[in-house]
């Protein structure tokens, strides 16, 4: 998507089995996944990702300036569902239910040795966010690099950690923020 898209669910469910990732990285442009028919605090159709990927492995890649807003859907995904990376990338998750079976729902990544991957604007607002891996050891949104994480009247579960901030600014208000424990349970279960 490397100009502005919106795909409007209108309703109905889309399911993409592919394995690789979607780039969205429109200097500036948008890409975004709506629901125009989902009324007022409830979700409309559900964005289903069934295709294969490692844990970590990321569904959207946004980068180069651009922007992913998701809108008023449900999503069941593998792997990581969004991942944002550089200056003035932004990710707007706005009255959505995401769950992944992968180990995060949104991250960013700072194990690069340049600062290309900094500077990303992330807001959640009115929606859940949960992680289900399969071995626990999962964070529904890991937020790592300079930038800033925003998240209001939303409910994020992980199994091992729910939201972990490393760098940048976070702001969590009026949010429930929950970790199960079921990773360490898992652990000292050997």
């Amino acid at each position: 998507a490397n100009r502005n898209r919106t795909l409007d669910l209108n309703g109905h469910d889309v399911e993409y089995t592919g394995a690789g990732v979607i780039i969205c990285n429109a200097n500036g442009g948008e890409f975004s996944i709506v629901d125009s028919t989902a009324e007022e605090g409830t979700q409309g159709g559900t964005f289903r990702v069934s295709g294969s990927r490692p844990g970590s492995a990321q569904v959207f890649e946004v980068f180069n300036g651009a922007t992913l807003n998701i809108n008023n859907i449900n999503v069941e995904s593998t792997g990581c569902f969004i991942y944002p990376r550089g200056k003035g990338t932004t990710v707007n998750i706005t009255n959505c239910d995401i769950t992944s079976s992968g180990v995060y729902c949104v991250s960013t990544n700072a194990s690069a040795a340049t600062d290309a991957y900094y500077g990303v604007n992330i807001n959640i607002s009115g929606s859940s966010l949960k992680t289900n891996a399969n071995d626990y050891d999962n964070c529904a949104v890991m937020f790592n690099v300079e930038g800033s994480l925003n998240i209001e009247n939303s409910t994020i579960t992980g199994d091992r950690q729910a939201v972990l901030v490393r760098a940048g600014t976070a702001n969590i208000v009026n949010s429930e923020i929950t970790v199960t424990g079921n990773w360490l349970e898992s652990l000292e279960a050997g």
